[in-house]
């Protein structure tokens, strides 16, 4: 281009020069006929309709795309069946298609379905583009919003519709299922290129945010599970209550301005609008709630203080692990999860103090700008919230100095981008931990042990999602609990021992939390005076021993009697002892309200010529032999535990 003054003297001269071979040697093969079937084809069309042909020298590197090298082709706008004029370059030489792009430029394209209140998809259509209202205001309002929808990032972003080409945004009101509840208020259909509102859901936020998702699928297409997943919910959030607060002209905390044109359906309940400054519903303000017009009367996020709402604030709360960690439920908890960057975006937006940072708010238009950036420049599927903390910042640095668009005009803002506005974001990111990594296998909270006469019970509280929680006593496995588990229950010996609770998660290195707790005896206990016989010839023998078991001091529920028993031992073809008798009185049966220890098990030894005698809850009795005929009298004392 030749920039010329008045008098026609040249200026200057800018554009992009390209240098050409000085002899061609290109040869013209393809007719006019033939041309004209190239590009049906081109157009998917059984015939092309073509407005305007010509010959030019080109190469498709020059415009952005691959280079093809240079060559002579033929230019033509062309028509198919959809009667849109599109441009197509086909070479003159060997017929091949160069390139195609429309040569219109096209405006919303809104379909709007109904479910007439059943759950037939996409139901019935009721208002194309350019038709007059309907009689029915959940179609009407699906078409109002979705023209501030497609006004908010046309003018505000230069983007056409959610896949940047126009593409046509269609969706269904009054849709509802049999069981005659909506679980779902709301979807997007990712196949079907829809979305779907259940009736009494067909609100400006929530339409917004459910196209969103269209635009998400057509940029980064986030996963939609775990923190990628939390990013996409937050994201249609972000998006959804833009839209929102501009169609009512609210997008400034305080009364409603002017600039963003109105439609029968109005702006939804925007008022009030003051700046959010409480804590949870003492501030009476719509401002950051999303979904708060639809008809269950309530809202179902709180961008502002996402706690309100069970959403965790911050990547490290508690509500986090606990709302947002479990892939198995709600893919991740992507409705949940999103609260962290929502609040984030919220603090951007109008400044807070939260979490030791101060953010001042850098206003709508600016973190607006950040954050469509950050999707359509840097998101990728995978994204997690680390990897967000940095492109959250490089596309604020990216806009620093330039002049974001007002969505009302399409005009550059007055709204100029500084080195403190990136800082802004950054502190708001700081302050919700997206730059933290999120621990979802965190050790269990509030370990406590008590225990009781051969008993331990453990309580705790889950701070994360397991796969399963494993409990040990001095270091051996006693259980494999599921991983929702908040006890354990189970016997250990007399005397001092250590609990650990375990979370086992998979890929995961888990913390590890312990107790301790100390078995007491229940009884104390002598055995006076015992003695027998026993014939190391015959094999045979016996003895009567008396036991005398004494209450707990610490304990008033026990008596204090003494019980005799006897054995006889015999001795059995391998050699080993068996024991043929055991004889227990009614008193030791009366212990402990009728329930008192009870021998579980009694060991003779050949080796030593001992026999041990094992009591429930109590510790061992051995009484040893001599290899004679006479048994020694054993006298033993108090045994302590």
């Amino acid at each position: 281009m030749v920039h010329r003054d008045r008098d026609g003297w040249p200026l200057s001269i800018n554009g992009d020069f390209y240098p050409l071979p000085e002899d061609f040697g290109f040869e013209i093969s393809v007719d006019s006929d033939e041309l004209g079937v190239l590009v049906a084809i081109a157009l998917d069309a059984d015939e092309a309709s073509i407005d305007l042909e010509e010959l030019l020298v080109c190469d498709t590197g020059w415009w952005g795309d691959r280079p093809s090298g240079v060559r002579l082709a033929h230019h033509v706008i062309a028509r198919g069946a959809d009667a849109l004029p599109h441009h197509i370059l086909i070479d003159a030489s060997n017929g091949q298609l160069l390139d195609r792009w429309p040569a219109f430029h096209q405006v919303i394209n809104r379909q709007v379905h109904d479910a007439n209140i059943m759950d037939d998809l996409p139901g019935n259509l009721s208002r194309s583009e350019g038709q007059s209202a309907t009689n029915i205001d959940e179609v009407n309002a699906i078409y109002d919003y979705l023209g501030d929808f497609y006004q908010f990032f046309d003018l505000g972003f230069d983007r056409d519709s959610i896949d940047g080409n126009g593409g046509e945004l269609q969706g269904t009101a009054r849709f509802l299922p049999p069981n005659i509840t909506c679980s779902i208020a709301a979807y997007f259909d990712v196949t079907e290129v829809y979305a779907v509102f259940c009736f009494g859901f067909e609100v400006d936020d929530i339409i917004a945010h459910e196209f969103c998702h269209g635009l998400i699928i057509n940029t980064a297409d986030l996963i939609y599970q775990n923190q990628s997943g939390q990013l996409n919910e937050s994201f249609a959030d972000v998006f959804g209550e833009l839209v929102d607060l501009w169609n009512g002209n609210c997008q400034e905390a305080g009364p409603p301005g002017t600039g963003w044109p109105t439609h029968p359906s109005g702006s939804g309940g925007d008022t009030p609008n003051s700046a959010r400054t409480g804590s949870c519903f003492t501030d009476l303000s719509v401002r950051w709630l999303l979904g708060e017009d639809s008809s269950t009367g309530f809202a179902a996020r709180d961008m502002w203080s996402p706690e309100c709402m069970n959403d965790p604030p911050n990547a490290l709360h508690d509500l986090y692990r606990i709302t947002s960690c479990n892939p198995n439920i709600d893919s991740g908890g992507v409705h949940s999860g999103s609260g962290v960057p929502n609040h984030a975006f919220a603090m951007a937006t109008d400044g807070k103090n939260f979490n030791g940072y101060t953010v001042s708010g850098i206003g709508p238009i600016k973190s607006a700008a950040v954050w469509f950036r950050a999707l359509t420049m840097y998101m990728t599927p995978a994204t997690d919230f680390n990897q967000a903390y940095g492109y959250f910042n490089q596309a604020a640095a990216d806009l620093v100095g330039t002049n974001p668009n007002d969505p009302r005009t399409g005009q550059p803002s007055a709204s100029n981008f500084t080195l403190a506005d990136a800082i802004q974001i950054e502190n708001a990111l700081l302050a919700v931990e997206m730059n933290e990594p999120v621990d979802c296998c965190a050790a269990v909270g509030d370990l406590t042990c008590q225990t009781d006469y051969g008993s331990v019970e453990a309580g705790w509280t889950v701070n994360g999602y397991y796969d399963a929680l494993e409990v040990t006593i001095d270091g051996i496995l006693v259980d494999t609990l599921p991983g929702d588990a908040v006890g354990y229950s189970g016997t250990a010996d007399i005397g001092n021992h250590t609990l650990d609770v375990i979370p086992v998660c998979t890929g995961t290195v888990s913390s590890t939390v312990s107790c301790t707790f100390d078995v007491p005896v229940p009884f104390t206990f002598t055995v006076p005076d015992t003695g027998g016989v026993f014939s190391a010839i015959t094999g045979e023998g016996g003895f009567t021993a008396s036991l005398e078991i004494y209450e707990n001091p610490g304990s008033t529920t026990y008596p204090t009697p003494t019980q005799g028993f006897s054995m006889d031992l015999l001795s059995s073809p391998s050699g080993n002892f068996t024991i043929t008798e055991v004889l227990r009185t009614t008193v030791l049966d009366e212990l402990n309200g009728g329930n008192g220890p009870e021998f579980f098990e009694v060991k003779l030894f050949t080796e030593s010529f001992s026999v041990e005698v094992v009591y429930g809850n109590l510790n061992n009795v051995t009484l040893q032999f001599e290899e004679s005929v006479p048994v020694v009298t054993a006298n033993y004392q108090t045994v302590p535990g």
